[in-house]
């Protein structure tokens, strides 16, 4: 039990530390940590919370530790006293010898019995809390599974439509999206524009099936997409992200895991997607060309700027090849040039 509490009381403050020390060693915020000369309050902030995730510790450990001696003292007393009325019997002659000692056998037995069942005891009742507090999670967590599909998707869709689509973040009261209605033709190139917090990344999520609305239908050419298997639902769909994930491997598999079952033997998909997307010339500059790893957790790795990043995302769904392709602001971190380039788009413009 006093394990537990301490568990609750301090899972905040260890997410806490981890976060800090995630900051403090992480090579992305590095540099702007040193520009704003804030070392010395992150490491502040990190010892702080150190000292009293140490404290809590060392508080509970007292505590265990009193519960122990103090039991283990009653458990001593109660042998003792045990021991002293069979010397008592043993000496008054009402109890033979043979009868005394099985006796003291019997007792040191029944001792250690009791002990590793209350030892026991004690490890289940208290496992039990964590159990509950799994239950609570899984229950939780069943209720944001998707029910079983009960419909084929429409490959290749001629028409999404979106029907007074409704959507809420867990713990808002305040809707992102609500009563939206929209409608999408195959071959049309649709822009959201509106200020930041808007609901643009949210309505882009639900239209492409990441997000499910909490009212309303998301309908591919008269199928709610709420009744499709997720999973093929999503192989039909794009994103290029305006902070894309930056894959720990070649800078070939980080374009490559845009589809990693898509045929391409000589190469030519991947070039071409490289070609429009300008990562050809990243690429180029790379130590080791596509066979580069992209990132400095490896030795010879290599660094990205946040706009190569973002190329290398566009070469990515351009690879995908997809009937439906999702940007958000995807050039926001590019240079001019890379801004300005023209990006065809075959999958959305396709009769």
């Amino acid at each position: 039990m006093l394990t537990y509490e301490s568990f609750v009381r301090m899972v905040s403050r260890m997410r806490r530390l981890n976060v800090t020390g995630d900051m403090i060693t992480s090579r992305r915020q590095a540099a702007e940590i040193r520009a704003f000369t804030t070392q010395d309050t992150l490491l502040g902030e990190h010892r702080r919370t150190g000292a009293q995730v140490t404290t809590e510790a060392v508080r509970v450990e007292h505590r265990k530790t009193t519960v122990r001696l103090v039991g283990r003292g009653l458990a001593g007393l109660g042998t003792a006293l045990a021991y002293g009325v069979l010397g008592v019997l043993l000496y008054t002659g009402a109890m033979p010898l043979a009868l005394a000692g099985a006796a003291a056998v019997a007792m040191r037995t029944a001792s250690t019995a009791v002990s590793t069942t209350v030892f026991s005891a004690n490890r289940l009742f208290e496992h039990s809390f964590y159990l509950d507090m799994l239950t609570s999670c899984l229950t939780q967590a069943r209720g944001y599974h998707r029910a079983a599909a009960t419909r084929r998707l429409p490959q290749n869709p001629q028409l999404i439509e979106l029907h007074e689509v409704s959507f809420s973040y867990p713990g808002k009261d305040e809707p992102a999206l609500h009563r939206i209605s929209l409608t999408i033709r195959r071959g049309e190139v649709v822009a959201l524009v509106g200020e930041n917090g808007s609901g643009k990344s949210t309505l882009a999520k639900v239209i492409t099936g990441l997000y499910l609305p909490d009212e309303g239908q998301v309908c591919r050419d008269g199928v709610d997409i709420a009744k499709v298997d997720q999973r093929e639902l999503h192989s039909e769909v794009a994103v290029v992200l305006q902070n894309p994930v930056e894959w720990p491997m070649t800078a070939e598999n980080n374009v490559r895991i845009g589809r990693l079952e898509r045929p391409d033997p000589d190469g030519s998909v991947l070039a071409a997607a490289a070609v429009d997307s300008g990562t050809d010339a990243v690429v180029a500059d790379l130590p080791r060309g596509w066979d580069s790893v992209l990132s400095r957790e490896f030795q010879n790795g290599c660094d990205l700027s946040g706009g190569q990043w973002q190329r290398i995302s566009v070469a990515r769904g351009l690879y995908r090849d997809a009937p439906l392709l999702v940007a958000d602001e995807p050039t926001a971190a590019m240079d001019a040039p890379g801004r300005a380039r023209r990006v065809p788009i075959p999958s959305l413009t396709a009769a």
